[in-house]
C-alpha cells in the first residue's frame, strides 16, 4: 500500500533559496516539484523571497493508484501530514510551517472515468483541498488499471500509446491526450492554486 517508508531527498539538504523553508511537499516527483515552484512564485505571502522548499519521498496510506474521489483525497492529505512531520523533525517547532501533499487518482461519473489531481494544503491544524481539471481516460488505458492495477503511467506504457517510463514525472496522460496544450505540470499547478485560495482570503475559509 503506498509509497516507501519516508526517505529525505536531495534537496532537504539544500534547500532552492528561492522558496521557503516553512514551505514542504510530500513528494520528490519533478513534474509535482517543478508545480509547486511555478505556483509559490506569485506567492509571496506563502513563500517569501530568499525561503526554502524542502521535498520528502513519504507514504501515501492509499493504493499506488488511487480510485475514487474520497481516497485521493485521503492520500493527498497523508502526504501533507507525512511532509509536515517531516519538516518539523529537521527544522524544529519554531515558525510557521505549510505543508503540500499532492496526489491524482481516478473516480467514475456516468459510467467513464476521469483523472484529476488533489492538493491538501495542509498548516498542523487544517487541511484546504484543491483539485484540478479533470480528464477522461480512455477505455484501454483504464483497462490496465482496474483489472491489472497498473498506475497510469504503467497503463498508459503498456496500452501503446507512451514508451516513456517516465510519463508521471514529465508530461502525463494528460500531455499526450491534449497534444502538448495542457501538461502535467500545469493541472497540477491548477490543484495547487485552488488549495491556497485560503492563503489570501482570510476570514472566508
Amino acid at each position: 500500500m503506498g509509497a516507501p517508508a519516508p526517505s529525505p531527498s536531495p534537496e532537504r539538504s539544500r534547500p532552492d533559496p528561492a522558496l521557503g523553508s516553512d514551505v514542504a511537499v510530500g513528494t520528490t516527483n519533478a513534474a509535482k516539484c517543478a508545480a509547486v515552484r511555478q505556483t509559490l512564485a506569485s506567492y509571496p505571502t506563502v513563500a517569501p523571497p530568499g525561503a526554502a522548499l524542502l521535498t520528502f519521498s513519504v507514504a501515501t496510506g492509499v493504493d499506488e493508484q488511487p480510485i475514487g474521489l474520497e481516497v485521493t483525497a485521503t492520500g493527498a492529505r497523508n502526504r501533507a501530514v507525512a511532509a509536515y512531520a517531516e519538516a518539523r523533525h529537521l527544522l524544529g517547532p519554531a515558525g510557521p510551517l505549510l505543508a503540500l501533499g499532492i496526489e491524482s487518482g481516478v473516480f467514475e461519473v456516468a459510467g467513464a472515468y476521469y483523472d484529476v489531481c488533489f492538493v491538501s494544503a495542509y498548516n498542523g491544524a487544517r487541511h484546504h483541498l484543491g483539485l484540478s481539471c479533470a480528464f477522461e481516460v480512455p477505455p484501454k488505458i483504464l483497462a490496465f488499471m482496474l483489472q491489472q492495477g497498473m498506475d497510469m503511467s504503467q497503463a498508459s506504457n503498456a496500452s501503446g500509446i507512451s514508451s516513456d517510463p517516465k510519463l508521471g514525472s514529465g508530461q502525463g496522460l494528460i500531455g499526450i491526450l491534449s497534444r502538448g496544450r495542457i501538461t502535467r505540470q500545469e493541472y497540477t499547478v491548477q490543484a495547487i492554486t485552488n488549495a491556497l485560495f485560503f492563503a489570501e482570503n482570510e476570514g472566508w475559509y
